[in-house]
């Protein structure tokens, strides 16, 4: 990619007898002529107008306690205007993550428009619908034609899979942000491959782009690995100038590969890979692979939670079904390549972008997320606009373009009414609830969203369902730990955030609220035990609770009013923020 400037050896002249004259007559032989953008203006306001309506509920909904909170509304790198703030967010890890462009835009539309959730929800849909755009003119710069450029770019933007990636105000901005910059790059190689050189300018371009798209989440540090599959299938002859141009890229991969393992680690985020044997994690990454082809073609009950397969269900038989679907799929894909490379392009792409969310070391507590399909599907729309014109057939094409088109309409009708399932915590997760039934997690927030709510039996009720499905777990005590603080009832408080903090003695947020249920009975000495235990955890304990409690231990401890007689004791309760 900074090789020196000019027509590479393995690109022939435009104009030469070869066969493959310039990338684009690997395709299509007829011609290298581009439409102008007047031809092309009106099919792509009909992408941006489709893609915006389509997710115009959207624009409805608020944010959810579903790690809203915590990126943004309690983040202080966020909140806080000063300049030191700026920098931790490009010197410090957070979250699991190193994510410093999504830090930086949020801190930017909370400097101007407040913490407004309208604002928050219009710039991913702004994002989205100019990312259609940029996938449209890729797709024209592949020799596609721009009415079947249309379709297939909105087979991409439309699909319902896009909806958790643009409704929910963290992974919108995470997302559209990341694929923004890694769609403009693209652009920019098959623009640099049309000139038929490989320059130093260009070089520079698609390796800033690069790194903006991976600072705005690391699932784009994939892109070399896509831009290779993009030159096997544009039948770049293999040779060394191949990896050359993508010397730089690799090494910036390189270096945020480190980052990003530095960053997990930083806040445990892959302890939970301790849940599964090694033999187990290539047959968890492959059931959620399957899960993501099969809803690619099914898009009904999708869910911001699906449960990892447990031990026994790993074991059954039928579970290695989706190993047999995708063993068959990848052989077949294999033995057309000598007819067409599509099918295997297709795959491969959907594969390398698919690649670092397939939990080969689990993480968190769903096997899956739509919002992870945003970069796959980018390769399947590309496969779906280069079949269409493969087609000479006229009536062939006319039955294909009645086909997708249909397909289209349920697309945007199911993406429509999934965008109001993210309205508000309980439409989240009463939907959530319904589709998986067993989860105890969803149960867990849904009581947590009555509770919020004030409808405190409807979050008792859920708990009970949570005692039910996980007995051995502290999740339904915590919750009905809260509700009963909510209610005023401390004492029932204290009894289940106890029972909580002996099931799991690192709880930090239990010995919080315990300290809490605590000052509700005005029993202050217990209250400052939890609260250091918290503290020596790590625990925030908010400070309207920690100074009443500090006020009223000093209190007891000097009644004669001599703190020197009773410094000893003092120390005893030190108290580090």
């Amino acid at each position: 990619m900074f090789a020196r400037r000019g027509r590479p050896a393995n690109i022939p002249k435009s104009g030469s007898s070869h066969r493959g004259s310039s990338y684009k007559s690997m395709i299509h032989p007829e011609g290298d002529k581009i439409p102008g953008w007047k031809t092309c203006l009106a099919p792509s306001l009909l992408v941006a107008t489709v893609t915006f309506l389509c997710f115009l509920p959207s624009l409805g909904n608020g944010f959810v306690y579903y790690d809203d909170y915590g990126c943004l509304l309690d983040n202080s790198l966020v909140l806080d205007p000063s300049w030191q703030s700026l920098v931790r967010i490009f010197t410090e890890f957070y979250i699991s993550n190193y994510q410093p462009i999504v830090l930086v835009a949020f801190r930017f539309f909370y400097a101007i428009f407040g913490l407004d959730a309208f604002i928050f929800h219009v710039l991913p849909l702004l994002l989205h619908t100019a990312n259609a755009c940029l996938l449209f003119y890729i797709l024209i710069r592949m020799g596609i034609k721009p009415w079947t450029a249309l379709i297939s770019g909105l087979v991409f933007s439309i699909h319902p899979l896009r909806v958790e990636g643009i409704s929910w105000v963290y992974a919108g901005f995470n997302y559209t942000i990341c694929s923004f910059f890694f769609l403009a790059a693209v652009l920019a190689y098959l623009i640099d491959l049309k000139e038929g050189m490989v320059g130093f300018r260009r070089g520079w371009t698609i390796s800033v782009l690069y790194c903006l798209a991976v600072l705005s989440k690391p699932a784009a540090i994939v892109l070399p690995f896509a831009l290779l599959m993009l030159d096997f299938l544009l039948k770049r002859p293999p040779s060394s100038m191949l990896l050359k141009e993508k010397i730089p890229l690799f090494i910036l991969a390189t270096i945020f590969l480190w980052i990003g393992i530095m960053a997990q680690q930083s806040g445990g985020a892959t302890a939970v890979g301790g849940e599964f044997l090694m033999w187990e994690r290539p047959v968890v990454a492959l059931k959620a692979l399957a899960y993501y082809i099969v809803k690619t073609v099914w898009p009904v009950e999708l869910s911001v939670l699906v449960p990892y397969p447990t031990r026994q269900e790993l074991l059954l038989i039928m579970s290695y079904g989706d190993v047999l679907l995708l063993l068959t799929i990848c052989v077949s894909c294999v033995l057309t390549v000598g007819r067409t490379r599509l099918p295997l392009f297709v795959m491969g792409w959907y594969i390398i972008c698919i690649f670092p969310a397939l939990r080969l070391v689990p993480l968190g507590h769903s096997l899956v997320g739509d919002r992870y399909t945003y970069l796959p599907a980018i390769g399947l729309s590309i496969g779906i606009g280069l079949m269409l014109d493969a087609f000479k057939n006229l009536k062939q094409r006319r039955i294909w373009f009645v086909v997708l088109a249909a397909t289209l309409i349920w697309f945007g009708r199911l993406s429509w009414k999934q965008s109001k399932v993210w309205r508000n915590d309980l439409s989240l997760w009463q939907h959530t609830a319904s589709v998986v039934p067993d989860s105890v997690l969803a149960h867990t927030h849904l009581g947590s969203a009555y509770a919020m709510a004030g409808r405190l039996e409807e979050a008792k009720a859920e708990f009970q369902i949570v005692r039910k499905l996980g007995p051995d777990l502290h999740y339904a005590d915590f919750g009905f730990g809260k509700v009963c603080g909510q209610a005023g009832d401390f004492q029932k408080a204290v009894e289940h955030f106890e029972h909580v903090v002996r099931l799991d003695p690192t709880h930090k947020e239990a010995y919080i609220w315990l300290g809490i249920a605590y000052c509700g009975l005005e029993d202050w000495g217990n209250a400052n035990r939890v609260f250091q235990k918290a503290i020596r955890l790590g625990g925030d304990v908010p400070e309207q609770f920690l100074q009443e409690v500090l006020c009223h231990v000093k209190a007891n401890l000097c009644p004669s009013g001599n703190e020197s007689h009773n410094t000893g004791h003092w120390r005893q309760f030190p108290i580090q923020k």
